[in-house]
């Protein structure tokens, strides 16, 4: 004899949602609330780290060699800044984040290390404060290279792209590429990489960094 189907009950319908939102909320529990503690309870050991690292003379006094040297002593920026620790670095493989100490920074504040373009602080939490690099595709610098201007984009963990070139840009490689500052988001003059290659209206260009291996970053106040 074949049997009727079971009939769902507004218990099971609620016991779902009930489920449903648990899990969900489970979800932003541990993104908005343990990963900032996670990084607050590693603040001191990377303080320490650094610390020692500091006293024994090996932190380098020079731009890592990844980093191509800026051009004349004009180009430097010049800002007051506050040099702070990474707490961690975070690659969804479109969005590329580093968190710092929150500290009194602002939302829009812009990092930087060695003189060269790290990102921008987009978000506070309570501990922590959320930097969007260069790298994340939804980054938009405006850059001059050999006279051209652009906007640079996150590509990959190490590269950019470089689009709204003018159509008659020649193919330029090994040139250094400056934020612009023509968005008064971002100071002029601050390293954002090198060019790889470049054909028409667009180019590739290496990142100063490897920002999965920065351990300190300097906060620039900066349009605010």
């Amino acid at each position: 004899m074949l049997r009727k189907p079971r009939k769902i009950s507004s218990f099971d319908t609620r016991f779902f949602v009930l489920f449903v939102f648990a899990v969900s909320l489970y979800h932003y529990a541990i993104k908005f609330i343990l990963i900032d503690t996670q990084y607050v309870l590693r603040a001191p050991y990377v303080a320490a780290r650094n610390l020692i690292i500091s006293s024994a003379g090996l932190l380098p006094k020079s731009p890592p060699t990844s980093c191509p040297i800026p051009g004349p002593a004009e180009l430097m920026v010049h800002l007051p800044s506050s040099s702070v620790p990474v707490l961690q670095y975070f690659d969804t493989g479109y969005a590329r984040t580093i968190f710092i100490p929150r500290q009194n920074f602002n939302i829009g504040d812009i990092v930087a290390s060695n003189n060269c373009l790290v990102g921008r602080i987009t978000k506070m939490g309570k501990q922590i404060a959320s930097v969007q690099l260069i790298t994340d595709q939804a980054s938009c610098v405006p850059i001059v290279f050999a006279g051209i201007n652009g906007i640079a984009s996150g590509r990959d963990a190490r590269t950019i792209q470089i689009n709204r070139l003018q159509k008659t840009s020649p193919k330029i490689q090994a040139t250094n590429v400056y934020t612009s500052g023509i968005d008064g988001v971002f100071p002029k003059n601050l390293l954002v990489g090198i060019v790889k290659r470049s054909a028409h209206n667009k180019a590739i260009a290496t990142c100063c960094f490897d920002f999965k291996a920065l351990d300190r970053v300097d906060v620039i106040a900066y349009g605010h």
